[in-house]
């Protein structure tokens, strides 16, 4: 059995890992922590600013992609940027949680939604560390397949928490309605962008 003590890193390490392996266990333990919502957005605001922080430093150490400029890459990659929409990307999607899950006759709350996706960003976080020692011994190609890796990584593990958030039984029809979600999103999206008259043209 998972358990979280968010006053112990190494149990958070340790449970971080094993919510790799189950992912509805680890959930469930962020979830009987019943933290009340001011100490979970303050736990918001802190994942989001520690992945900020170890990305910029990712961001440092990786050569700078070809055809930009460091001045280009120094706004495209600036912190204050990457933090402001992660941020936003995380509010719009644990809101998303909350209220697309309980159409669809989930038993969530939003703290509960909250909740889930703090311990989401703080697996993300050791992967982010994971990946920066790559980079520092010089193994930037496994960092890499990391980054890879933890893209995929990010669906089934949210697929598995909105499931455990919500009661649902089966992950897989989460998993669907996640990517039926997002493919809604990206078409609305694109509408609203056609109607404002802006477009994505290829120079």
């Amino acid at each position: 059995m998972i358990q979280i003590d968010p006053t112990n890193l190494r149990s958070l390490i340790l449970a971080a890992r094993d919510t790799l392996t189950a992912p509805r266990q680890g959930a469930r333990a962020a979830l009987s922590l019943d933290l009340p919502r001011n100490a979970l957005w303050l736990l918001f605001a802190i994942v989001v600013v520690v992945s900020m922080v170890l990305a910029q430093a990712v961001t440092l150490l990786m050569p700078i992609p070809e055809g930009l400029t460091s001045e280009e890459a120094s706004l495209l990659f600036s912190p204050v940027a990457l933090g402001l929409v992660q941020a936003m990307l995380l509010f719009l999607v644990t809101h998303g949680i909350d209220k697309i899950g309980r159409i669809f006759g989930g038993q969530g709350s939003f703290d509960g939604a909250l909740a889930v996706m703090v311990w989401l960003q703080f697996i993300f976080i050791c992967l982010q560390v994971i990946q920066l020692v790559f980079i520092i011994i010089m193994l930037p190609a496994i960092a890499d397949i990391i980054g890879i890796l933890a893209f995929a990584l990010f669906f089934w593990l949210l697929a598995n928490f909105i499931a455990e958030l919500h009661g649902f039984q089966s992950t897989g029809q989460v998993f669907v309605m996640i990517i039926v979600t997002l493919i809604a999103l990206a078409f609305a999206l694109t509408l609203v962008f056609t109607i404002l008259g802006i477009g994505f043209g290829v120079n």
